[in-house]
């Protein structure tokens, strides 16, 4: 998207307003998810001659902290508890194995000759349960999320936890994203302390 000539008016006056901030912190965390997702592809690749990955893994690391100091000027509106489910095997000579085969409560059972073991293993696909903590941030126009620990929501206590399911996050055209020029000088401008903001509607 092009730059706002109210956006660059109020850089010059070391002004940042709330949706300055709204549209930085969403052109960064869907450039973060494009290159997430970019990673993921060229991951799945057998060679990857020019390290694609690697290239995508640090510029999505990058626009993670970027988004990190600019959720500095922000206060979390509560956290957001999710749960995600993750394909795990378990073998049969682990202890819970015959009863998850015994209560039919798996999504797929086979099995393979172990060379090292020397004999046939078998094994259930489970699908188990993982629980997520996430600061939420929402500026009216765009939402954010940002990871914590869950040792860490005694930290926040203040703060209201709200069961939300799963979270879904999307890429986006970069068409529709302030440049990563304008960013730059707001991130300037945040590290430097010299500034002002300016939340009123």
């Amino acid at each position: 998207m092009r730059t706002p000539k109210e956006y660059t008016q109020n850089l010059k006056q070391k002004i940042i307003t709330k949706q300055m901030l709204a549209d930085c912190l969403y052109s960064v965390n869907k450039r973060a998810k494009n290159c997430r997702d970019n990673e993921h592809k060229y991951s799945k690749y057998r060679t990857d001659y020019y390290g694609n990955a690697d290239n995508y893994r640090q510029q999505k690391e990058e626009y993670y902290s970027q988004k990190d100091k600019m959720l500095t000027l922000l206060k979390p509106n509560c956290i957001h508890e999710t749960t995600e489910y993750h394909k795990e095997r378990v073998y049969d000579y682990e202890p819970e194995y015959y009863e998850i085969y015994d209560s039919g409560n798996y999504l797929r059972s086979s099995g393979y000759y172990d060379k090292e073991l020397h004999e046939y293993v078998e094994f259930v696909v489970v699908n188990v349960p993982h629980t997520s903590y996430y600061l939420f941030y929402d500026l009216g126009t765009h939402s954010f999320h940002t990871p914590i620990e869950q040792s860490d929501l005694k930290k926040y206590s203040e703060l209201q936890v709200v069961d939300i399911g799963e979270l879904n996050t999307y890429g986006e055209e970069i068409t529709e994203l302030v440049s990563n020029q304008f960013v730059a000088k707001l991130m300037s401008l945040i590290r430097s302390g010299d500034f002002r903001l300016v939340f009123s509607e």
